[in-house]
């Protein structure tokens, strides 16, 4: 048989773990949502869709040729998809 002052232990040590385990969520939650709050920044969407969808383009991508004051595009590397 199980002595009471056994049983009595047993439930008090569940009793500290639970409380232990709910204090140290508790806190990690708390954690999580100031890390949260210190990386949330509020930017407009139009900025932000701005900057995933911007193709730059260098003089280099091209290749032109001058002739007595004209300019003709030979081949560009952005429309052959280079």
């Amino acid at each position: 048989m199980v002595s009471p002052s056994y049983t009595e232990r047993i439930c008090a040590m569940f009793d500290s773990f639970c409380k232990t385990v709910s204090r140290n969520y508790y806190r990690d939650l708390l954690r999580a949502e100031k890390r949260r709050n210190d990386h949330y920044k509020e930017e407009p969407v139009d900025y932000l869709i701005e900057l995933l969808g911007h193709k730059d383009a260098y003089p280099s991508d091209s290749f032109v040729q001058f002739l007595c004051g004209w300019v003709r595009l030979l081949y560009d590397l952005q429309q052959h998809g280079l």
